[in-house]
């Protein structure tokens, strides 16, 4: 059954042994004896015909009290990884909640993306699951997933929340930490979906929250369109006039998230084309100074430079435009005939009468910051091109 030929074949006589004791949940004295007949060497060198070892064995016939034995004689710990199928993947897998906890306390807990072989789940994998098996897609298969992602995609809600407690802590600041020792409110596990970038956690969590207005909020902040493409097809477009006091979504995106690399305005681009796809309205001018356009167009880079953020600038300019979006609104003149209340406290900018009035306004802030007059070539490229 070994396919590592470097074992002997007494010690692969009792790599059997301990195998059975394993499958058949030998009493933990039994068990400890059957682990010190083998060689340490030899118990982390063996692999079954599927390429899984004995610590994957543990986890396949949920035997906690086998995987402890073999982690407290300091076996299958960092730097040592599984050639297929991490560990933590396989328990959020199979639902087996009591392993995480010391998989991630005895191992470095990886929060990693990987491509896992769905051979050997077919294989050695699905015939131990305890509920229905979700009919996966080839994309899905194809794609990346963290032990998060695969917890929700096999309905292991919760495995999904300890993992993202697990994620908290390790990603918290010490004063964060502190209070995490309280029991969590069942919503925020929606905003560290959205942190952890898992539209499948999310998608599962939604299923218990009627008001998606947190999670739409979560991941408009953190900027991730596939979670915001869930929460809006998961019913969230109802609850879009409760979140961001009822500005409407582009706006926030273009005034009120931060973006400081490439890969973020990237992602914008994105988000726009995602805000359209659910009929979000590329004319909306209520409340007062919320106009998609001019957002847009008055944005001012954070942390890039116009150079590295203009494609992505004129991209969603792009999208916008051929959305139908009319550069001609004049806001100044809406606020003077409606006589606008919000006027005197507008949400984040001036108002513009056209497209090119608020280009023009914003040439000079563009230019601000910027002492070698060569360095505005650009700027000014970027703004001849919108």
């Amino acid at each position: 059954m070994s396919t590592n030929h470097a074992v002997t074949p007494d010690q692969r006589h009792n790599i059997s042994l301990l195998l059975e004791a394993i499958q058949l949940h030998f009493e933990s004295q039994n068990l400890k004896t059957r682990i010190l007949k083998c060689q340490s060497q030899a118990i982390v060198q063996w692999k079954d015909g599927n390429g899984l070892d004995l610590l994957h064995h543990c986890i396949l016939e949920n035997n906690v009290i086998a995987l402890v034995h073999l982690l407290n004689r300091g076996l299958f710990k960092p730097p040592y990884e599984p050639r297929i199928w991490p560990y933590l993947h396989l328990v959020a897998c199979l639902g087996y909640r009591t392993f995480i906890s010391t998989i991630i306390q005895d191992m470095k807990f990886q929060h990693e993306a990987v491509v896992l072989d769905w051979s050997v789940y077919s294989c050695a994998i699905k015939s131990k699951l305890h509920q229905q098996a979700p009919e996966l897609q080839e994309a899905e298969k194809s794609k990346k997933l963290t032990p998060v992602d695969i917890a929700a995609l096999f309905g292991n809600i919760q495995c999904v929340r300890l993992i993202l407690d697990f994620w908290q802590v390790q990603n918290s600041s010490s004063e964060h930490r502190r209070k995490s020792n309280s029991t969590m409110a069942p919503t925020s596990y929606l905003t560290i979906a959205c942190q952890v970038n898992s539209p499948n956690a999310l998608r599962l969590l939604l299923q218990e929250h009627s008001d998606k207005k947190e999670a739409l909020e979560s991941a408009m902040r953190m900027g991730v369109p596939e979670c915001i493409d869930v929460v809006l097809r998961e019913g969230g477009s109802q609850d879009v006039k409760k979140a961001f006091q009822g500005m409407n979504l582009f706006h926030v995106l273009y005034s009120y998230r931060s973006c400081r690399t490439p890969n973020q305005y990237e992602a914008m681009v994105e988000i726009t084309s995602v805000l359209l796809r659910h009929n979000q309205n590329v004319n909306a001018c209520r409340p007062s100074r919320t106009f998609p356009l001019y957002s847009l167009l008055s944005h001012y880079p954070g942390g890039c430079s116009v150079d590295e953020c203009a494609p992505y600038l004129i991209a969603a300019l792009l999208v916008l435009v051929s959305a139908g979006a009319d550069p001609n609104v004049d806001e100044i003149l809406i606020e003077e005939k409606l006589r606008d209340p919000e006027q005197s406290t507008a949400f984040g900018r001036r108002p513009y009468s056209s497209a090119v009035h608020c280009l023009l306004c914003t040439l000079p802030l563009l230019k601000r910051d910027v002492e070698d007059t060569s360095s505005t070539d650009p700027i000014d490229q970027y703004v001849y091109s919108a």
